[in-house]
């Protein structure tokens, strides 16, 4: 729960967990180098969720459920970093 990092890289994941939620304090997720399709709506969830980085994935689209993410400063995803 006070994990406030977490880095899997490249580690050929396909999925971000549902479980991630229950990391509140989680202000900094890098997945990059992986085989994630899409950002799941379970992200937008994290209350303290400043920074994602989710380049060389599969993830064409970014939901629109993104910008609810109250915290969320910066996105490095798969064709630019967007900075709110």
């Amino acid at each position: 729960r006070n994990l406030r990092c977490l880095y899997i890289n490249d580690n050929k994941v396909q999925e971000i967990p549902c479980h991630i939620r229950d990391l509140v304090n989680l202000r900094y997720l890098w997945v990059q180098k992986n085989r994630i399709p899409d950002l799941p709506y379970h992200l937008v969830t994290l209350p303290s969720l400043r920074y994602l980085h989710a380049e060389n994935n599969c993830i064409e689209i970014l939901p629109e459920s993104i910008s609810e993410a109250i915290e969320l400063r910066g996105l490095l995803g798969c064709v630019d970093y967007f900075v709110f």
